[in-house]
Order: structure tokens, then sequence, then C-alpha cells
């Protein structure tokens, strides 16, 4: 375990050069928040006792829980500390339930809820995008063959920029399709859960080179986003929504709406 291991290979060349000279060898002081991995107690101790020999240990010692507040820490037992989070009040109304989420499935069930017309609008707008850009890059690269359905997600944006483009119009559609790729790959990895930052994604990459793109496309999708989603109002990562007792307004309707009300309970939109 720690044959080769730096501790142990300073601590043999201690040994060595100190011994030879008949000296007492430097005291070296080791720290570690885990010394195995082990979990049974005959495993632990065995273990310990490999370390102690190979690393010539003399002494190990372990802080007290009166020295552990002494210096501040003041937690209790693992249990102690955990928190149960209902994600479900998480889940934006439509989107795959937290039950039905299996990690190996994340990019089949994505194309299922397409294929379906299941898909959140956010999604579903994003893919006519797409589409559309794919269909304007394949005059300048007809070797173009659009890589969604075929190949991994992590995939998508490196074959496309794997490609060479000519001329720099291309190059632009080729850059916005690259990032629209990853903007998906957000809500797929997601369960379309992360639009707001899919979209703070799009935004932040695409602002110095949409100049020029059609505004049916993304130009247009940014737009069209930047109104209806309002990001106070999305249980964002890790965080609740605003207090029940604020109220809003649909960007929509301009109907009245508490802060804890569904995302779309009034109009199907993304508030």
């Amino acid at each position: 375990m720690v044959k080769d291991h730096p501790y142990r290979k300073i601590a043999t060349s201690l040994e060595k050069d100190f011994g030879r000279r008949q000296k007492s060898s430097p005291t070296i002081l080791g720290l570690t928040a885990s010394l195995t991995y082990a979990q049974k107690a005959g495993k632990i101790t065995k273990a310990i006792d490999e370390l102690v020999a190979k690393l010539r240990v003399n002494a190990i010692l372990t802080v007290t829980d009166d020295e552990l507040s002494q210096g501040g820490y003041n937690g209790g037992t693992i249990e102690d500390e955990l928190r149960k989070l209902d994600l479900e009040q998480h889940v934006i109304p439509g989107l795959v339930a937290i039950a039905d989420r299996k990690p190996h499935l994340t990019l089949s069930t994505f194309w299922g809820r397409v294929d379906v017309k299941k898909a959140s609008p956010f999604a579903t707008d994003l893919l006519r995008v797409i589409a559309k850009l794919e269909s304007l890059l394949s005059p300048v690269l007809p070797s173009f063959v659009s890589p969604m359905r075929a190949k991994k997600t992590s995939e998508w944006a490196e074959y496309l920029l794997g490609i060479k483009v000519q001329g720099t119009t291309g190059t632009v559609f080729q850059q916005t399709l690259a990032h629209c790729y990853e903007a998906v790959r957000i809500l797929v990895n997601s369960w379309e859960q992360d639009q707001d930052v899919s979209y703070i994604y799009l935004e932040m990459s695409l602002g110095p080179i949409v100049t020029g793109v059609s505004e049916a496309t993304i130009e247009g999708f940014l737009k069209k986003y930047s109104k209806i989603l309002t990001f106070d109002k999305i249980c964002r990562i890790g965080k609740r929504a605003a207090p029940t007792s604020s109220v809003s307004t649909c960007r929509s309707t301009g109907h009245r709406l508490c802060a804890d009300q569904s995302v779309g309970a009034c109009c199907g939109s993304l508030h």
C-alpha cells in the first residue's frame, strides 16, 4: 500500500542517512484526515500497523473532542449534520419526476420527450434554433451531419469544431452552433431543469459573435427568453424559491402570481 509512497521514501532515506552517521533522526509531524479506507476493525488495525512499520512511526495521536471544541469546531455527529432535501419541490412542473430519473438514460429520455412533444418550451425552441443553424451551415460545410442523434452529448461540439470551415460566415455559424449544442447538453444532463443556466451560458458565450446571425435564430431566441425568464422566480440550483408572501406578475398574461406558484401555472410559459 505504501511501498513507493513519497512519505515512505523520505522515512527510509532519513533512516539510512542518519543511521550511518549515528545521529538521532529528526522528528517529523505528519497530518492526515484518514489513515485508511478500511471499515472493519481487523482491517483498520492491520492497515495502521503497516503504516507504523513502513513509515517508522513512533506515535499516533488523535485530537480529542475537547480540543476540537476549543479550536472552534462545534459540529455534532454525521447524522446531526445531514439535512434531507425534498427534491420534488425544486422540479419544474412538466419535467421528468425525480423517481423516474435514471442517470444512464438522460439522453434517451430527453429525445423520447422531444419525439412525443413533451419537452419544455425552452428546449423545444432551442432545438428549432439548432435545426435552423444546421441548415444554414450545410451549404458551406457539405460533409456536416448533425451529431445530436448519433453521438454522445460530450461529442457534439467536439465533432463540429473538428471540421474545417472556409470563410467568416461559416466560422460564425460553426461557433454559434457549437455553443448551442453545449446549451442543450446542459438541459439533457439536468433533465431540462437548468434552463436558466443554459440561457446564461448562451448569453455569455454568444454575445460577441451573434452579430449577423439571422434574427429568427439565436439572437431572436435570446431576446425572447430574456423577457420570459426571470431568474428570481425560478428555483435556482441549491436555492429555494422566494417566500410565499411576495407577489409577482406573469410577464405573459399580466396575472398576479405568488412567488411559490408553479412555473408555467398560468400560461404554460417559463416565468
